[in-house]
């Protein structure tokens, strides 16, 4: 599974540690260091997905809007606008934006659509149904952690993957990517070597070292507690540079 690490403006270097990327765009429109260092990682040959900003609280930007963003840092991928845990939401607005990118042409790469629900029932029925409309090499499926943090009952990721394939509704040339870290570690160890997953993205190794927190020893914190801020650049980067190398042995990323 390869990791793609989310770090603040001013701690990009970090982000150097692999060739997978993702970035806010709502931080890639205001942060002119931050456009130009994801644009720079594409021009090398590193995978660049652009987020849509809906997991931070962002409003999505309008289909031209964020589209133009994706082709102003040469990005390979773009998350397609999402509604958390609102399936009608979800549809109606990945269906504006592929409409946009896709009839217009104005975007040549890949895109990642976000199935959304209020239980797994909702959230299938979503899958399934961007499956029907939306299909092929271009297209990928985000999982939410959403579904590990909002739902009234739970679901853990690796679960939903396992569903999936044994039903056939991942096919063997279909991959998914987790949108963040859930609520635990376990689910990634369990998914690490699955065929079906391509990636993930995460903060954790970052929040982490901000707390002064090793990942390698992880007894009494509690992961949902840890606060991203965008903002803080005192770090200690032995710790931080440790938190990454841990977490990308867990997902065998090498």
């Amino acid at each position: 599974m390869r990791v793609a690490i989310i770090a603040p403006p001013r701690l990009l270097h970090l982000s150097e540690a692999t060739n997978y990327h993702l970035g806010l765009v709502q931080l890639v429109k205001t942060d002119k260091v931050y456009r130009e260092w994801h644009r720079t990682q594409a021009e090398a040959g590193h995978y660049v997905i652009l987020d849509n900003g809906a997991a931070e609280g962002v409003v999505p930007p309008s289909p031209p809007i964020l589209l133009r963003w994706a082709r102003e840092i040469k990005a390979n991928e773009v998350v397609a606008p999402d509604a958390l845990c609102d399936f009608r939401g979800t549809l109606s607005l990945t269906e504006q934006f592929i409409t946009e990118a896709l009839i217009r042409q104005s975007f040549n790469g890949n895109f990642m659509l976000v199935p959304h629900g209020q239980d797994y029932t909702e959230w299938l029925y979503c899958f399934r149904r961007m499956r029907e409309l939306w299909s092929g090499p271009r297209f990928i499926y985000g999982i939410s952690r959403a579904v590990e943090r909002r739902w009234d009952f739970p679901v853990r990721r690796s679960e939903i993957v396992m569903r999936l394939v044994r039903d056939g509704l991942l096919r063997p040339l279909e991959q998914v990517h987790l949108l963040g870290v859930g609520n635990s570690l376990v689910d990634i160890e369990l998914l690490a070597d699955s065929p079906y997953v391509r990636g993930i993205d995460t903060s954790l190794p970052i929040v982490a070292a901000q707390h002064g927190v090793d990942l390698s020893n992880l007894r009494g914190v509690d992961l949902q507690r840890l606060r991203y801020d965008p903002f803080e650049s005192r770090i200690s980067d032995e710790l931080a540079h440790n938190n990454i190398a841990f977490f990308r042995g867990l997902c065998h990323d090498e």
